[in-house]
């Protein structure tokens, strides 16, 4: 009844055009049998599609079956399962929805080169180029790697992620810059406007370039047309045609459901309405899949509930008086109904209706408990269930009814004892996953499963100091690179606070100017003209690039410009202060040499350094010298590293052994280190932020005594190769990379007990609040 309008403008509609409809005659029976209507509700997806099988299975073995229909919302993983089951089980089937076989423009390399069209920024670069084979003509003078690492400095130097001022960076280097400039303008970029003949001129020389014939034919056979096009478009629109227009996407599916008159169909609600069924499942009975959901609110609700409201009347617009006189409705010429929100909601509701009373014997209806994405989360039933059930039982469904269906769908489904016809051995390799999977779980040290070699390396790789920080934070993504090659996705969203931090470092190391020997500290009123003067230079550099581009410098980027300046003159002001220090260096390189770290053991560092500070009289040719201070500069609002007097009856070494175990003053104890062994005397420590007024000493390299066992046990990880796993795998709050997926699903507990067991002079006592 609902949809009772739009029912009647169709009916009208076809009369005017083919005459009055003769009404058939009934074929239904006097009075049908009561119909048998089953509840079944699955945890997830693969336990609701266990139940659907198990219910084909059922209804198969009942001798009134003669067609059972299992109806889907849509095509998904859930029918795929499904299918799969019945192959499983050797039950002939016909798969309507079938699975969709990618052809010739379904390939990832497409897709990728279509994104860069839309967006040309790096990220999307990246993937093109990953798509490609390693061998492919683009990277003929520089492999993908190196110019995806070039690219990402030059990103990191002038922070505007647009293709054409990028390569125009790269271009201003000698070397692997210029084969990456080179790279990126091979590409060819479909221009902003033009006609579709030009857009498909623009697409056969990139294709020709990239050897893609065969896509570029499938192109040409279905444009044939495209003179008699003049009209010119953006891009935009172009590429949203090409993506309408380059489908080779068919249906398949395997023999057991390739049986068009076989009694069990896999059908969608379109494909199954108007048909008669003897016994129905209706899947994915879930809030947002049937009826689908809504698709967000591009309006205000006023103005929805406004537009909804005239829907009706433009509807009413669009119809008239139809040629059989009063109550003939029928909808005017070159005109059509328009289906809102309301509209759509009222032809689902019709035709699930219909679906159920197309049933003449059984039907069961199916749902999950969960939601896939959010495991965690209860999934509603759809309002399409709810009804029925309503009907059946008298009592709206509840989420403890919800939780009652599937408990007695499970007891079900384990007495039913459902065996395969086939049943497919476990192959050696799921063996091994299960074996890798339970190794992970366990309580014990981590091993060759767990971020950890069998055997020592042959070669000790040197490790970074900010690389040493991170092994205690993330030790397994350090494992990865040093031993595998492979790291984590770069973020480019951030891309400002890298850069910041960088622009800033270089700015404040040109107060000194570019020199690796230490020279004469320079007078407080010459610190602020020299900052300024570093800083006008990157701007005047990335303006030159982006004329070069023929672009224009971003407001936003002046913005940020004038923030990292800002950042690096109040640290510059905060030198300004020191006193009695009279020699300096800035950025200086540690370079690879091992560092002792106590029980016999070294760990082989390089780094570099923001600042060094010599106390001494003439300037120094080493690090050999009575004081040394150390300064590690901070753009974020980092505290000093002096331990908090909080805990005033805990002595100070254990609590600068906590902060080094925390990652927070591990890179200057290891410079400090370092300087000791290089014949530093004494040095002193200290990081420089902006919320730090007063510069001075934080920490002192005695401080560090209680730390020989941590830096010994860093150093047995580089020996060895054993590393594990520590952290969060997926942080929200901070830049660490993610770790890979097959990782995600192990209890953070486990992962911190496994990391005590295998480095327990790592380990950070967790803090009591009293």
């Amino acid at each position: 009844e609902e949809a009772a309008e739009l029912d009647t403008a169709w009916i009208g509609s076809w009369e005017e055009a083919f005459g009055e409809a003769t009404i058939a005659a009934s074929t239904a029976p006097a009075e049908e049998p009561e119909r048998e209507c089953l509840f079944l509700v699955g945890l997830d997806a693969q336990e609701q599609a266990h139940a659907i099988s198990a219910a084909a299975l059922r209804f198969l073995a009942d001798e009134r079956c003669s067609r059972l229909a299992i109806v889907f919302p849509a095509a998904g993983a859930l029918a795929r399962l499904v299918g799969a089951s019945l192959k499983r089980y050797g039950i002939p089937h016909q798969d309507a929805i079938g699975q969709r076989l990618p052809g010739t423009f379904e390939t990832a390399s497409f897709t990728a080169w279509m994104e860069l069209q839309r967006t040309p920024r790096l990220n999307a670069l990246v993937r093109f180029l990953h798509s490609l084979d390693l061998d492919h003509p683009l990277f003929m003078n520089i492999a993908r790697d190196r110019a995806e690492k070039v690219l990402r400095n030059a990103l990191s130097e002038i922070a505007i992620d647009d293709l054409t001022v990028l390569a125009a960076g790269c271009g201003a280097r000698a070397g692997e810059g210029e084969f990456v400039r080179d790279l990126i303008h091979a590409i060819k970029f479909l221009p902003d406007r033009g006609t579709l003949a030009e857009f498909l001129g623009a697409t056969s020389a990139t294709f020709e370039h990239l050897q893609w014939p065969e896509r570029w034919r499938e192109i040409e056979s279905r444009t044939g047309w495209a003179e008699s096009l003049p009209a010119s478009f953006s891009r935009t629109l172009y590429l949203r045609w090409l993506s309408d227009s380059a489908s080779t996407v068919r249906i398949t599916r395997d023999a057991t459901g390739s049986h068009p008159y076989a009694s069990v169909q896999i059908l969608t609600a379109a494909q199954a309405e108007d048909q008669s069924w003897s016994h129905l499942i209706l899947a994915g009975l879930n809030e947002g899949a049937w009826p689908a959901g809504g698709r967000g609110d591009f309006l205000p609700t006023e103005q929805i509930d406004a537009f909804n409201s005239s829907v009706q009347k433009l509807n009413r617009a669009a119809t008239r008086r139809g040629r059989e006189g009063e109550g003939h409705v029928a909808v005017h010429e070159g005109k059509a109904l328009f289906l809102g929100t309301p509209q759509q909601r009222q032809l689902a509701r019709a035709q699930f209706d219909s679906l159920i009373e197309s049933a003449s014997h059984s039907l069961a209806l199916t749902a999950s408990l969960v939601q896939e994405a959010i495991p965690e989360r209860i999934s509603n039933p759809s309002e399409f269930f709810g009804r029925v059930y309503y009907e059946a039982h008298g009592e709206p469904v509840s989420q403890a009814a919800m939780r009652t269906l599937r408990d007695e769908t499970r007891r079900w489904l384990d007495s039913a004892s459902l065996e395969p016809r086939h049943e497919h051995p476990e192959t050696p390799g799921i063996l091994q996953t299960r074996v890798a999977y339970s190794a992970r779980r366990e309580i014990a040290k981590s091993g060759e499963y767990d971020f950890a070699l069998r055997d020592p390396p042959n070669e000790i790789k040197p490790l970074s100091v900010s690389n040493a920080e991170t092994m205690l934070k993330s030790p397994a993504l350090i494992w990865m690179e040093r031993y595998l090659g492979v790291e984590g996705a770069e973020d480019s969203t951030y891309v400002w606070n890298a850069t910041v931090g960088k622009w800033t470092h270089e700015w404040l190391a040109s107060i000194l100017g570019r020199t690796e020997n230490f020279t004469p500290f320079p007078a407080p009123a010459d610190i602020a003209p020299r900052i300024l003067a570093a800083a006008e230079r990157k701007r005047a550099e990335v303006r030159k690039l982006c004329r070069q581009a023929g672009k224009v410098i971003p407001d936003w980027w002046d913005s940020g410009w004038e923030n990292a300046l800002c950042l690096a003159q109040t640290l510059g002001r905060i030198l300004g202060t020191i006193d009695g220090w009279k020699f300096a260096v800035t950025e200086w390189r540690l370079e690879t040499q091992p560092i002792a770290v106590g029980d016999g053991r070294s760990l082989l560092l390089r780094g570099r350094a923001d600042l060094l500070l010599a106390k001494i009289d003439a300037p120094p040719a080493s690090l050999a010298v009575p004081d040394l201070w150390i300064i590690d500069f901070k753009t974020g609002n980092k505290k000093s590293l002096a331990p908090s007097t909080r805990k005033k009856d805990e002595p100070r070494g254990p609590r600068v052994r906590k902060q080094v175990l925390k990652g927070n003053a591990l890179q200057l104890a290891l410079y400090a280190l370092a300087a000791k062994q290089l014949g530093a005397q004494s040095v002193d420590l200290s990081i420089l932020s902006p919320v730090i007024s007063k510069p001075e000493p934080q920490l002192h390299d005695d401080d560090f005594s209680g730390c020989t066992a941590a830096f010994s046990e860093l150093a047995r990880m580089q020996a060895t190769g054993i590393f594990g796993m520590r952290g969060l795998l997926r942080d929200a709050f901070t830049f660490t990379k993610d770790y890979p997926i097959a990782t995600l699903a192990i209890d953070p507990e486990i992962i911190d007990e496994r990391w005590e067991l295998t480095h327990p002079e790592l380990a950070v006592e967790e803090e009591s609040w009293t």
